[in-house]
């Protein structure tokens, strides 16, 4: 009884469990044609692998997202140079346009040390203009390894082309999609360091509000 009143106490023991997300983004592609072309055509190679336990995938506008579990039993740097090989494999059969797709392992020691929220008598979009400030802050302290917001809705603007208006001008939905990808963008163009602090210069022309949209 003394020997074990004297075994070390963890409310949050350490789990030898791990897993990876395989990451694929496809620029206005719809949740069916993510579905289609590029998850299910990742899932079959990956599906190949004899570490894994489970499989589970989300598909949405633009993006698919697979969750990979391993066995807990398997040798950590086998099981992931097996996975990027069989998404390698599986690149050859997504669309030209789709983006290569994204390995990365995840551990449970990366979940959050301090998860706080805040609230106040204004609108979402404000509130998360607070939240990003607070995030700048602590993502300034060296001690911070990432600070994540979540929970807020997204301003999203939508383009309705009028098809009489194209052939008026003769435009393609791709020229105009290419006119508004093409400036909605921030280029990081020279970094000066005054003291002990380095600033970098950005030219940023992404869109905040819709009159700029409009001006295009």
């Amino acid at each position: 009884w003394i020997w074990l009143k004297s075994l070390p106490l963890e409310s949050s023991p350490e789990v030898d469990i791990w897993m990876a997300i395989v990451s694929t983004t496809f620029p206005w592609a719809s949740p069916e044609t993510m579905e289609d072309l590029i998850t299910k055509k990742i899932e079959k190679q990956i599906s190949k692998v004899k570490w894994i336990d489970t499989i589970s995938s989300t598909s949405m506008n633009s993006a698919s997202i697979i969750t990979v579990q391993f066995l807990s039993t398997v040798d950590k740097t086998t099981a992931m140079n097996d996975l990027k090989d069989k998404v390698d494999t599986a690149k050859s059969d997504l669309p030209d346009d789709a983006n290569d797709p994204a390995v990365n392992e995840v551990s449970l020691d990366d979940s959050p040390i301090w998860t706080f929220s805040i609230s106040w008598d204004y609108d979402w979009f404000k509130l998360y203009e607070y939240a990003k400030k607070i995030q700048d802050e602590l993502e300034k302290n060296p001690l911070v390894s990432e600070v994540n917001i979540s929970g807020w809705l997204e301003k999203e603007y939508g383009v309705f082309n009028k098809k009489k208006k194209l052939e008026q001008y003769s435009l393609s939905l791709s020229s105009i999609n290419s006119a508004i990808s093409n400036v909605n963008m921030t280029i990081p163009i020279w970094s000066i360091n005054i003291w002990e602090y380095k600033h970098s210069l950005n030219v940023d022309e992404r869109f905040y509000d819709l009159e700029k949209l409009k001006n295009i």
